[in-house]
């Protein structure tokens, strides 16, 4: 990805995993919507990272996933997490 990327849109394009994904370090706006994606444990964001949408994916366990310090809007709508890890703590 160029270096100044600060947005990447990559909704509906049948991605699967985000392991050894390397994200631009500037990026602030990443939307993954609409792929097949089943954990966020492995992807490592840029701590620019502000907004981060991953809709309608497979996602079913938060544990271990390292959220960027700065991250104020996560959408999550659409994936099978169950009740207990929906209210986290910051």
């Amino acid at each position: 990805f160029p270096e100044n990327l600060e947005s990447l849109l990559l909704s509906d394009n049948h991605i699967h995993t985000l392991k050894n994904v390397i994200f631009p370090d500037f990026l602030k706006f990443l939307r993954l919507s609409n792929n097949k994606i089943s954990s966020l444990a492995d992807a490592i964001f840029p701590d620019s990272l502000e907004e981060l949408n991953v809709a309608n994916n497979r996602i079913s366990n938060l544990n271990n996933v390292n959220f960027p310090r700065y991250l104020y809007e996560l959408s999550l709508y659409g994936n099978p997490i169950p009740e207990n890890q929906r209210k986290t703590n910051r």
